[in-house]
C-alpha cells in the first residue's frame, strides 16, 4: 500500500473510531458529541473562538524557550479576539507569583492534579507512560464548562487527553520538538539523556489522536506526516510581535547569548567560549560576552570546566526579567546552537528585536535566511566572523537591516499559518 492510500486508510479509521476496544464511558460520550451547540456555531462563524490551551509547563515566567513559545502563542490568540482558557499540570516549575501572572494573563486558569514528574531516568519511556491518569476526564469537563471550540495540546506525551475531547472540537497537538529517537540524538552528541523520547512509530500513534499537528519546521512536518500516515501537519515556528530595537550599531563592546537551563545549552555555550579562546586567546578578547538565562545555574555541573565561565571578559546574568532591556544593551547577538530539534526560539527572538545576529546553520533551522552570517558551519567559523566584524563594525548596520527584513517575512508567514489553523474549526 503506497503512502497516500495508507494515509487515507488511517484517516478513515481515525474518523470512524480511533479508540481502544474497551473504552471508558467518558471517551465514548466525547466521541458521540459530534455537533456543536447553536451558540457555539454562531460564535465560530464570527471567528471568535474559545480555546483550551493545555500545557504541562507554565507559561510564566518565560525563562525557557518552550515557555516563551507557550506565552507568545496564547497572547497572539488573544490579540486575534479569541478567549484562552489555560489548563496547566500542577508541578514545582512555578510558584505563587507565576500562578498570579498566569491568572492575570489568561481568560481563565485551571491547575490540574499531577503526580507524574516529567523527568528522564535513562530508561526507555513506555507508550503513554507520562500520561497523568484522570487528565482526560478533567479536560473533557473543561471543554464543556467553557464551551470550547479548539483544544491546543502542548507536546505529544499527554495526547491521550484528546480522546476525551468532544468530536466537534478541533484537536491540535503543538509538537514543540521532534521526539522520535531523541535519546539517540543526545547520545550521538555525547549528551546525557534528558526530557522525553519515543520511537517514531510511537510518535505517529501519539499524533494520530489530533486533527491538526503543528510543527516548528517544514522537514519536521514531513516527518510527522510520514510517521502518522496522515497529511495533517502545518508549520507554525514561533510567533512574536516585532519589536525592533531603536539603536545605531557602530561598534562591538557587548555580545549577547541567551541560554536557558538545559544540558544542550550548557554544552554549546561552553564550546562557544572555547572557540573564542581558540581564535584570539585569553588576553585579547575586545568585548564582554554577556550570557543571559538560567544556564548560569548549571555551571556547577562542570567541575573540570566551570573556570571557562569566569573569565574577566564574561558576565553571567542568570534569569533576565526584561529581555528587551538586555537586547537593547547588546551590540550583537550570537546563536551558537549545534544540536537539537524544533526551532531555536532565541534565534527567532534576536531577529524579532532586529539585532545584528551571528548564528550557526543549526541555530537558523526553520528560518528562511540566505545571510551567510546566519549559516556558519561550526562555532570556529562563527567566532572568526565575530572577530572580523570587531575589526570592521560597519557590517553591524547591514546585519541589523537583514534581521528586520528576515523577521518581517517570518512573522507574516507565521500569522498566515495561524489564521489557516483557526479556519479549520467546524461551524
Amino acid at each position: 500500500m503506497n503512502g497516500k492510500k495508507l494515509r487515507e486508510k488511517w484517516s478513515r479509521e481515525f474518523a470512524q473510531d480511533h479508540l481502544p476496544t474497551s473504552v471508558s464511558a467518558a471517551v465514548a460520550a466525547a466521541n458521540a458529541e459530534r455537533t456543536p451547540s447553536q451558540g457555539a456555531q454562531s460564535r465560530r462563524r464570527t471567528g471568535r473562538l474559545n480555546i483550551l490551551y493545555f500545557s504541562p509547563f507554565p507559561s510564566h515566567p518565560d525563562n525557557h524557550g518552550n515557555q516563551a513559545t507557550i506565552q507568545s502563542f496564547g497572547k497572539h490568540f488573544q490579540r486575534l479576539g479569541h478567549k484562552v482558557h489555560f489548563a496547566l499540570l500542577n508541578s514545582s516549575m512555578f510558584d505563587s507569583a507565576a500562578a498570579g501572572a498566569m491568572r492575570e494573563t489568561w481568560d481563565t486558569l485551571d491547575i490540574l492534579p499531577n503526580t507524574h514528574p516529567l523527568e528522564a531516568t535513562g530508561n526507555p519511556i513506555p507508550f503513554d507512560d507520562w500520561y497523568q491518569e484522570g487528565l482526560g476526564e478533567e479536560i473533557g469537563g473543561l471543554c464543556r464548562k467553557y464551551d470550547i471550540d479548539l483544544v491546543f495540546c502542548s507536546y505529544v506525551f499527554q495526547s491521550k487527553l484528546l480522546e476525551y475531547v468532544p468530536s466537534h472540537i478541533l484537536k491540535v497537538i503543538d509538537t514543540h520538538d521532534k521526539m522520535g529517537n531523541r535519546y539517540e540524538m543526545l547520545c550521538r552528541n555525547g549528551q546525557p539523556l534528558e526530557f522525553f523520547s519515543c520511537s517514531p512509530e510511537e510518535e505517529g500513534e501519539y499524533l494520530r489522536r489530533a486533527n491538526v499537528v503543528v510543527a516548528r519546521r517544514a522537514e519536521e512536518a514531513m516527518y510527522f506526516d510520514d510517521v502518522s500516515g496522515r497529511g495533517t501537519s502545518i508549520v507554525i515556528p514561533h510567533v512574536e510581535t516585532p519589536r525592533f530595537v531603536e539603536k545605531s550599531f557602530s561598534q562591538i563592546e557587548n555580545v549577547g547569548v541567551v541560554a536557558s537551563a538545559n544540558r544542550i545549552n550548557l554544552a554549546v555555550v561552553l564550546e562557544l567560549i572555547r572557540s573564542i579562546l581558540r581564535q584570539q586567546g585569553d588576553n585579547a578578547v575586545p568585548f564582554t560576552l554577556h550570557i543571559a538565562g538560567q544556564v548560569r545555574d548549571m555551571v556547577e555541573l562542570l567541575p573540570d570546566e566551570r573556570h571557562y565561565f569566569f573569565k574577566p571578559w564574561i558576565k553571567l546574568h542568570g534569569f533576565v526579567p526584561d529581555i528587551q532591556e538586555f537586547y537593547s544593551a547588546m551590540d550583537l547577538v550570537v546563536s551558537p546552537i549545534t544540536m537539537g530539534t524544533g526551532i531555536n526560539v532565541k534565534t527567532v527572538q534576536a531577529l524579532a528585536y532586529g539585532m545584528p545576529l551571528l548564528s550557526t546553520a543549526w541555530g537558523s533551522k526553520g528560518i528562511e535566511t540566505s545571510e551567510p552570517m546566519h549559516l556558519h558551519a561550526n562555532l570556529d567559523s562563527l567566532s572568526k566572523s565575530l572577530f572580523d566584524i570587531c575589526r570592521n563594525p560597519l557590517r553591524l548596520q547591514l546585519l541589523a537591516a537583514a534581521s528586520r527584513a528576515i523577521y518581517e517575512k517570518f512573522y507574516n508567514d507565521t500569522v498566515r499559518s495561524i489564521d489557516l489553523l483557526m479556519r479549520k474549526v467546524r461551524t
